[in-house]
């Protein structure tokens, strides 16, 4: 009986052995990170998560346009002198929410605004769509708010996709929708496209679906803030017992970045949680910044909420 513990002993501790032998690298990082200390400068740091009410508390004159994750902000240029954002809120009595457009001058001071309950909307030159409900605004050039009309071609009659084709070249952008037919309620399919400044619609039973996309004007945002450190808190080595890996990704490590990041004249002290792989470069910090070449104001965001800062 004493030689079965013994020997079962010795497996055991066997296999323990084999064990950290493998994994010895991993279990000495694990254990040096509790050696080290953050320093005492990034102590005060503030999380990503607080970035609004760390902004609140700078001397910087801010607006906030806040996105829901369903549809992320669109910041785009009008003219020169003129941009507008929109934004997504979701909201309790329209399955859609609600959408707004806000226009910025050159100054950074919005200028007039507008919103659209429970509609899907697409903007497209700087005309607000509707496919579905067939009009379009151009709210964004006039501040008109008249729900103006497809041109229907050929009046409207049903066409084969042979003749759909020749009004469908060069145009700069195209989509279609299914609707029902006016004659015989069955389902059609509703093609709009945009050509020449105006706006067209057509009919087709043909199982056709032509799509071109608009080149946006885009306003561009830039990664500005300046990494000063990395705090590494937890190693992640993907292995299994003895050491073979069970998954082809990376080892990491999971930590926290803190950076610096310059705004007119306040200097914002940002820490964020990321992971780093072994051997790359930290993560930028997920804030972005688009000065729009204007020294009135400039932009911050990060993918989903706007910051106009004057």
């Amino acid at each position: 009986m004493k030689r079965k513990i013994k020997l079962i002993l010795k497996i055991l501790i066997a296999i323990i052995a084999f064990f950290i032998l493998k994994n010895i690298s991993s279990i000495y990082k694990d254990i040096s990170v509790n050696f080290i200390k953050l320093p005492s400068e990034f102590e005060s740091y503030t999380s990503l998560n607080k970035i609004d009410s760390l902004l609140q508390s700078t001397n910087l004159n801010i607006r906030t346009f806040s996105s829901s994750r369903t549809y992320p902000k669109i910041a785009r240029e009008i003219n020169d002198s003129t941009l507008f954002f929109k934004v997504h809120k979701k909201h309790d009595l329209y399955p859609k929410g609600i959408f707004f457009w806000y226009k910025i001058d050159k100054k950074g001071d919005v200028i007039d605004s507008l919103s659209i309950n429970n509609e899907f909307t697409r903007n497209v030159d700087n005309n607000i769509v509707n496919i579905e409900k067939g009009y379009y605004l151009t709210w964004l050039l006039d501040g008109d708010i008249t729900k103006k009309q497809f041109t229907p071609i050929e009046k409207g009659i049903v066409l084969k996709k042979e003749a759909i084709k020749k009004y469908l070249i060069d145009v700069e952008y195209s989509d279609g929708t299914l609707c029902n037919s006016p004659k015989t309620n069955q389902k059609i399919r509703k093609i709009i496209f945009y050509k020449d400044l105006k706006w067209f619609e057509m009919f087709t039973e043909d199982n056709y679906y032509p799509s071109s996309y608009y080149m946006y004007n885009n306003i561009p945002f830039y990664y500005t803030a300046s990494l000063k450190y990395y705090e590494k808190k937890v190693w992640n080595e993907i292995s299994s017992f003895g050491g073979m890996r069970s998954s082809n990704g990376p080892d990491y490590w999971q930590g926290v970045a803190y950076y610096n990041l310059k705004i007119k004249n306040e200097l914002l002290k940002i820490k964020m949680n990321c992971e780093l792989v072994e051997g790359c470069e930290v993560e930028e910090l997920r804030l972005k910044v688009s000065e729009n070449n204007n020294v009135n104001y400039l932009i911050l965001t990060d993918g989903y909420t706007l910051y106009l800062i004057k």
